[in-house]
C-alpha cells in the first residue's frame, strides 16, 4: 500500500548526481532514499510537471513540513524512519570544528542522538565528522562536548556564500556522560511544559 498523501504528487522522478541522471522512481520512493540519507536537499530532481531540473530542497513537495505532515499520516509506514530517541527545542550556542576550520553555530533542537544547528558554512557534506562545544550558560550548567557526523544539510533559497547561515542535522557517535545527562534533563523540562 502506498503513502496516503494530502494532494496529489507526480509519480515519476528523475535524480541528477554528477553527471549521472538515475530514474524514474515513485514519490515513495523518493521519501524513502530522503529517508535513508541517500538523496539530499541538494540532489538535483525533475518531473514531468517542471520545466528545468531542480535542487530538491526548494520543491514544495519535499518541504521539510510536507514530510512532517506525511510522516504523521502515515506512522504506520516503513518508508519513514522513526526517530529513537526524544527530541526538544532549544536555543543554545556551539562551537563546531572539524579539526580544520572552526565555526560558531545554535543548536535548535537536540536528543541524545543527534541535533540540528544552524551554523555559517555551506561546505559542510553528509559524513563529515565534527566536534561540538556546546558552552555553558544560563539553562546549561556544565560545558560539554559530542563528536558527531552530519547526516544532511538543508539549503536556503538566497544566494550562498561563506557565510550564509545553514542547518546542518547531526548524528552523535559520542556525548560525554554529564552531558546526557543534561540533555535529558532539558527534554524533560520541555515535555513538562518548561520554556527552552
Amino acid at each position: 500500500m502506498g503513502l496516503q498523501l494530502e494532494i496529489s504528487t507526480s509519480n515519476e522522478w528523475h535524480v541528477l548526481k554528477g553527471s549521472s541522471q538515475y530514474g524514474p522512481y515513485s514519490y515513495e520512493q523518493m521519501i524513502s532514499m530522503l529517508q535513508e540519507k541517500t538523496l539530499f536537499g541538494f540532489d538535483y530532481v525533475w518531473s514531468p510537471h517542471m520545466t528545468t531540473w531542480g535542487a530538491l530542497a526548494e520543491l514544495s513537495e519535499y518541504s521539510p513540513d510536507r514530510i512532517a505532515s506525511l510522516a504523521k499520516k502515515n506512522e504506520n509506514s516503513k518508508v519513514f524512519i522513526h526517530r529513537s530517541h526524544e527530541r526538544a527545542v532549544c536555543d543554545w550556542r556551539a562551537y563546531i570544528h572539524n579539526d580544520q576550520k572552526f565555526w560558531k553555530g545554535k543548536i535548535e533542537s537536540i536528543s541524545i542522538g543527534g541535533a540540528l544547528i544552524l551554523m555559517e558554512n555551506p561546505l559542510l557534506l553528509p559524513g563529515d565528522v565534527l566536534t561540538i562545544h556546546i558552552p555553558s550558560s544560563t539553562n546549561m550548567k556544565t560545558p560539554f562536548n559530542a563528536k558527531g557526523e552530519v547526516l544532511s544539510k538543508r539549503l536556503v533559497k538566497e544566494r550562498v556564500t561563506h557565510d550564509t547561515q545553514i542547518y546542518y542535522a547531526i548524528k552523535f557517535s559520542q556525548v560525554q556522560p554529564f552531558g546526557e545527562t543534561q540533555i535529558t534533563k532539558h527534554i524533560e523540562s520541555i515535555t513538562k511544559g518548561d520554556k527552552p
